[in-house]
């Protein structure tokens, strides 16, 4: 019940912050989308194929050295489950989590179009759904919000808390 409790107030601490419609994201706004990543990664099962080990960390990987910054910070000592998180840049191999900045459309569809494997959830942040992607960032009404593709989810073998679902826009699925 505590970890449910500390989502929600971290969600919706989140998606109260006005978010900003300018192509450099501040620091701010990196800091609570890492967050929000943070918690995606706690109400996500991977099949047991995405690790090598039941101790292998639980890789996170970004398309731009401040949001790898931002990431390390919020996720320095953490852990999900027993598997400790580890931040790094892309391109890199044995990613559980992809997250793609970029501001173009084209950018962000190369890193999500770049998962081989099932167990891969990727979160990006263009203005229109993209395929591969499982969970997009986007502002309306100047507050920070995310949806949730239940079939991109489904194609990449994750499994998604319903905990999570009643916080998100879905797309797809039931």
């Amino acid at each position: 019940m505590r970890r449910t409790n500390c989502l929600v107030v971290a969600l919706l601490v989140a998606m109260g912050w006005p978010g900003s419609a300018a192509s450099a994201q501040s620091d701010l706004e990196r800091k609570v989308k890492s967050a929000f990543i943070l918690n995606f990664a706690k109400f996500i099962t991977w099949p047991d194929s995405a690790f090598n080990s039941a101790r292998q960390a639980l890789r996170v990987c970004a398309d731009s050295s401040d949001t790898v910054n931002s990431l390390a910070q919020v996720m320095q000592g953490k852990t999900v489950g027993q598997r400790p998180l580890e931040v790094t840049q892309l391109p890199a191999d044995d990613c559980q989590i992809i997250y793609a900045t970029g501001l173009e459309a084209a950018q962000s569809q190369q890193y999500l179009s770049a998962r081989t494997s099932p167990g891969v959830l990727t979160v990006y942040e263009t203005p229109q759904a993209l395929d591969g992607g499982v969970i997009r960032f986007f502002v309306q009404d100047r507050k920070v919000r995310f949806e949730i593709d239940r079939d991109e989810a489904a194609a990449a073998n994750l499994s998604i808390s319903s905990k999570l679902l009643r916080v998100a826009t879905i797309r797809g699925g039931e």
